[in-house]
């Protein structure tokens, strides 16, 4: 119809330039947002399996037995028990300690 006569006439260089910017800008900005929220995903992976598997993570500990000072640490190896060893006395005779 009326159209068939009108020449397509392109986009001038300078706006042809701002649109692609635009575009360009667009696709960054996508790409950031997408690699945030993989970097959220994983992080709450990270965090969210560990804890999943814990051994004890049904456990609590009241905050009142907490202490500023770390529990100490069993060894590796078991220590040997002191014995009580039995103590002899020096026997005096009666007959050196008069003498003196």
């Amino acid at each position: 119809m009326m159209r068939d006569t009108q020449e397509h006439t392109p986009f001038e260089p300078r706006h042809r330039e701002r649109l692609q910017a635009g575009v360009r800008v667009r696709r960054r900005t996508r790409a950031a947002l997408m690699a945030g929220g993989s970097l959220l995903l994983l992080t709450g992976v990270g965090v969210g399996l560990p804890a999943a598997f814990a051994q004890d993570h049904h456990t609590t500990i009241p905050a009142s037995t907490t202490t500023s000072t770390p529990a100490p640490v069993p060894t590796a190896t078991p220590t040997a028990t002191p014995t009580a060893t039995p103590t002899t006395t020096p026997t005096t005779t009666p007959t050196a300690a008069q003498s003196r």
